[in-house]
């Protein structure tokens, strides 16, 4: 809890396992827009999967403006068994969901009279109650028998159990979002769902950003994963003729709480073309959503800048490759560490520095320094951990590299742009936007770097080696990627879209 509790704040921003715990785009985001607004008040409503011990705020002091930091944890479900379930509201909501389950309910204005019932029953009473009871247990066995019989009875009760859980501590978060003139999710998800029911029971207006479309990285996700609930392992076989049956039980799941908080938002924002018509593609309103991208300072790069304009011509001995960002399986590190492999047997010159926390996915980063062992490239790649003041780092990069396999727009890109900084990224979110333009860009400022293949280490090596080998087309690329920003990814735009969004809208 940060501060003293405001009976009401203008803006509660909904979060889920980001801001202040998690440096990243989503976080820096929100950072940025609280601290740009000083005259607004926030809340935030923290929603993670299970408290750490000894973790900490990764921002540091938070900003004034910021009154409340409320937290709430999807697997915290209580002990004990809580308030009786012998209620009139309690069946009224098991047939209703039954209904659901069997097609009967279609319209998301159902649903979310359905949720918003669900959760007043949740409200003092634990799962284990709720999961327990008789009544719960008949719609269990009834659902089973419609959609799954044939399958295996203990994975479809562990599968369900595991989704039931955290959704039950969701339900029970609705009651729990402080009070604000606008509530403000930031995903779709549980966030979303949490936001639109809260923004419902308050009777006040739910706006919807989302940086990456969270429903398609969650389906995504589950085509490609094995779950392992409780040991009991599901697998969905490359040789299946179609979708397992629960892996399309978590993905209607997703779908489901994804056009809650679609129809449930009076405005949409996405941060670029593609994002748009992807949420379109999954329910949203395309009329709702208006397009307001990232956006940085060039104030705070102009010092680094012209140290790194300095270094350039002090120095052409030396390529140094850079990577910013969290050392994580999302930003796939090692297939750019392999593909550093490649252009260092090529490129004696050039050296790597992979700069970011390790200690978001310990495993994972303990695996790339190993490779970097495995490969014989400790002399020409470094893995230093993370920075206190990444911009600085900047500025000893010629060119900037990005391998990741999800993104939304990459702050990483549009500050090493700012830097006058070429960048080589694979094809994910806004990135193939960000290197050769917009739409409706309205000048020609021509190509800021070479976009290749998610996942494909020999495209990311050959883009580099081209780079590397030019000094006059890295000059060339980065002065178009500057000018792109000046264009169209400038923070005092953005400050103003949501300013306007916030204070004429709802505020």
């Amino acid at each position: 809890m940060v501060g003293k509790k405001a009976k009401e704040v203008d803006v509660c921003l909904i979060l889920e396992g980001t801001y202040p715990y998690v440096r990243g785009g989503v976080s820096t985001w929100v950072h940025q827009i609280i601290t740009a607004l000083p005259e607004l008040s926030f809340s935030v409503f923290y929603i993670g999967w299970e408290k750490e011990p000894g973790v900490r705020y990764q921002y540091d002091p938070l900003p004034e403006n910021l009154l409340e930091v409320k937290e709430a944890y999807l697997c915290d479900y209580g002990a004990g068994r809580g308030k009786s379930f012998s209620n009139k509201k309690y069946n009224e909501a098991l047939d209703q969901l039954d209904q659901l389950s069997n097609g009967g309910l279609v319209e998301s204005g159902e649903i979310t009279k359905l949720l918003q019932s669900l959760a007043e029953v949740a409200e003092g009473r634990t799962f284990e109650s709720a999961w327990g009871s008789e009544r719960a247990w008949a719609s269990l066995m009834d659902f089973y028998d419609r959609r799954f019989d044939g399958h295996s009875f203990v994975d479809f009760f562990w599968a369900v159990k595991n989704m039931a859980h955290p959704f039950w501590s969701a339900l029970k978060c609705v009651l729990e979002v402080p009070k604000a003139r606008v509530i403000h999710s930031v995903c779709t998800g549980y966030a979303g769902m949490i936001g639109a029911l809260a923004a419902n029971r308050q009777s006040r207006p739910f706006l919807l950003s989302e940086h990456g479309v969270y429903v398609r990285e969650r389906v995504k996700d589950l085509l490609k994963r094995e779950w392992t609930p409780k040991g009991q392992t599901l697998h969905l076989y490359p040789t299946d003729p179609g979708i397992s049956p629960l892996t399309r039980l978590w993905m209607e799941f997703f779908l489901v709480t994804g056009r809650i908080a679609y129809d449930s938002a009076g405005q949409i924002v996405s941060l670029f073309q593609k994002n748009k018509d992807i949420q379109v593609s999954f329910g949203a309103k395309e009329e709702r959503i208006q397009i307001i991208p990232n956006g940085i300072s060039l104030e705070m790069f102009q010092g680094p800048l012209n140290r790194r304009r300095e270094r350039r011509w002090s120095n052409r001995e030396k390529v140094v490759v850079g990577f910013l960002g969290r050392i994580v399986a999302i930003k796939d590190v090692r297939m750019l560490i392999r593909a550093a492999a490649q252009v260092c047997r090529e490129c004696r010159e050039v050296e790597f520095l992979l700069v970011g926390p390790k200690d978001e996915d310990i495993e994972y980063a303990a695996g790339c320094d190993a490779l970097i062992v495995e490969l014989g490239i400790g002399a020409q790649v470094k893995m230093p951990g993370g920075v206190s003041n990444p911009h600085e780092i900047l500025q000893e990069f010629d060119i900037m590299v990005l391998s990741s396999v999800s993104e939304g727009l990459p702050f990483a890109i549009i500050e090493a742009f700012a830097m006058e900084m070429p960048v080589v990224s694979t094809d994910v979110g806004a990135c193939h936007e960000l290197v050769f333009g917009r739409n409706d860009e309205a000048t020609e400022i021509g190509p800021a770097g070479e976009i290749v293949p998610v996942g494909d280490s020999s495209a990311l090596a050959n883009s580099l080696i081209k780079l590397i080998k030019d000094w006059n087309l890295q000059d060339q690329l980065g002065r178009a990627g500057r000018k792109r920003v000046e264009a169209h990814y400038l923070e005092s735009d953005v400050v103003s879209a949501y300013k306007t969004l916030y204070t004429q809208n709802y505020c």
